[in-house]
């Protein structure tokens, strides 16, 4: 889903890479939504450009940069684990190992 905000009551249209897209209405106080249909894989580039009810079209909006990767493998490693605390549990002394320390 896309939103932002422009002129109340404007028509917003919505654009992936220059080519329409699709059309919102801003609420009464400004805001509008747009719901995707699913995107396909690779780089989206989005903008939205406003006209409101006197048909006046204002300027592009920024750009809004997303890449869809669903079928790719994850090639990113996890984050190392960490080791909070050691415990001995067996023996007659029992209970925190310090780190570095003995038991």
């Amino acid at each position: 889903m896309l939103s932002g905000t422009a002129e109340a009551g404007s028509t917003v249209e919505v654009f992936d890479g220059g080519a329409g897209f699709g059309t919102a209405t801003a609420d009464k106080t400004g805001n509008w939504s747009f719901t995707t249909s699913a995107l396909t894989d690779g780089s989206h580039a989005f903008n939205a450009r406003a006209t409101d009810e006197a048909g006046n079209t204002g300027l592009d909006s920024g750009g809004y940069r997303v890449t869809i990767n669903t079928g790719a493998k994850d090639t990113t490693p996890p984050f190392a684990p960490t080791i909070d605390t050691a415990t001995d549990n067996a023996g007659p002394k029992t209970g925190p190992v310090a780190d570095g320390g003995k038991k």
